[in-house]
């Protein structure tokens, strides 16, 4: 921390600031932490976003602010967590999407479905 200091020709932390600074950057992975829950709460909305684009797809999202640092990572993850999701979709869906229809559409008392009422 002192030699990014010095070679920026600024003086170097006191022990106080040195030790101040490193418990705010080790409390950044308490997850009660409003920082760690803006992170967590940007990467969940950029891979949902990536959920969201049709398969395949053109281009990639946009990487939210803050994680610009860690864009090649986070398109990773999403790239590949979505590829999965698509698989799964593709493998799955059939046997699936009967289940989903007698869920959705299963008759109720009267002769309605619930979709219906």
């Amino acid at each position: 921390m002192d030699k990014s200091l010095t070679e920026r020709d600024l003086s170097p932390l006191s022990n106080e600031a040195q030790s101040f600074l490193m418990g705010q950057i080790c409390s950044l992975t308490e997850k009660d932490h409003p920082i760690y829950n803006l992170i967590n709460k940007r990467t969940q909305e950029y891979v949902t976003t990536f959920l969201c684009l049709p398969y395949p797809y053109k281009r990639v999202p946009l990487v939210p602010g803050g994680l610009t640092i860690v864009q090649k990572e986070i398109e990773f993850i999403g790239f590949h967590y979505a590829n999965i999701v698509n698989f799964n979709k593709q493998v799955y869906g059939p046997f699936y999407a009967g289940i989903f229809r007698k869920l959705l559409f299963s008759e109720v008392e009267g002769g309605k479905t619930e979709a219906q009422a």
